[in-house]
């Protein structure tokens, strides 16, 4: 067999190399991105199919309307902030107003006597405590509300790490009992507990204070993101007077929520039905609890961090 001529040689060399580069590119190259071709236009009919299950549109211009929609539903009027939350306008607003109203309570005390939440935090001094204690228990004990340590939980040496809490607890007290006083309530005594006096022994008034709870928004946090001062008394009056009572504990301005209620009345074996099957009920004893509110940072955002979203599965 006659040997190639060395053109023929080169030629076929060319071919395979030629060959062996097209094979290269459609192995790797070309094949690939074929098959990921595929595997796209696979997740979109999947995607669409999961989409049209929805009920959702697939157009974007009436998806992009929604979206606008839901956003003003969310944000409110731009460059519009209602401090009231019963005329806020928008979830986000809504929620900030709420928030800011609910733990304002003692915006008014901080300001005149330390200027911010945070200086008040800060400044306030076990002195500035004892001074305000005593001076509740002078006005109270001029109405005859009689306070008493063991039944209170809060004395005038009493001591804490956090002094302002201190403060924000017999704060809360003094301004339950204003409006329990308004509404002609008085705390109901205790024959077991007396307290000595310039006029003698007094018999204790059944109010306690109790302890602080905080919140965090993460375990990690270093300081709470909200705190609840809590107290409890036992107040007796007319029925009318008591239902006011609780009107004026969520009245504009005040955030008092109750989260425990007992009520009795006073003799209840002398209670009989009236004519009508109706029992009336006149003068009653109740046991509450209510609490007050409060932020250390005023001007805190209402969500100060956003959780990362994650996909739920189907019905979750």
């Amino acid at each position: 067999m006659a040997a190639w001529p060395q053109q023929h040689k080169n030629l076929a060399a060319c071919v395979i190399l030629f060959l062996a580069a097209a094979l290269a590119v459609y192995l790797f190259i070309l094949r690939p991105r074929a098959q990921e071709v595929a595997n796209a236009r696979e997740a979109m009919t999947t995607l669409q199919s999961d989409l049209e299950k929805t009920g959702w549109p697939l157009d974007s211009e009436r998806l992009t309307r929604l979206l606008d929609e839901t956003q003003r539903r969310l944000e409110g009027p731009k460059g519009k902030q209602e401090t009231d939350p019963r005329t806020a306008i928008g979830v986000r607003n809504r929620a900030d107003a709420v928030l800011r109203s609910s733990t304002s309570m003692f915006d008014g005390r901080i300001k005149e006597f330390f200027g911010t939440s945070e200086d008040f935090v800060r400044e306030v001094s076990r002195l500035d405590y004892q001074e305000e204690f005593n001076q509740l228990e002078r006005k109270l004990r001029a109405d005859d509300i009689i306070l008493a340590e063991e039944l209170l939980g809060l004395g005038e040496n009493t001591s804490s790490t956090s002094t302002y809490q201190l403060l924000l607890q017999i704060w809360t007290l003094d301004e339950v009992l204003k409006l329990a006083g308004a509404n002609r309530l008085r705390p109901m005594k205790d024959a077991k507990v007396t307290i000595s006096t310039d006029t003698g022994k007094r018999q204790a008034s059944k109010l306690t204070v109790l302890p602080v709870k905080a919140y965090y928004l993460d375990l990690k946090d270093k300081e709470p993101y909200l705190l609840e001062m809590p107290i409890r008394m036992t107040l007796i009056g007319e029925m009318n007077d008591f239902c006011e009572f609780l009107r004026a504990l969520h009245a504009a301005g005040k955030f008092y929520p109750v989260s425990y209620l007992e009520l009795t009345t006073e003799n209840p074996s002398l209670k009989r039905p009236d004519d009508d099957g109706v029992l009336r009920v006149g003068r009653v004893i109740v046991n509450i609890e209510c609490s007050a509110f409060f932020r250390l940072h005023s001007d805190a955002p209402p969500i100060q961090r956003q959780t990362e979203m994650k996909l739920l599965p189907p019905g979750a």
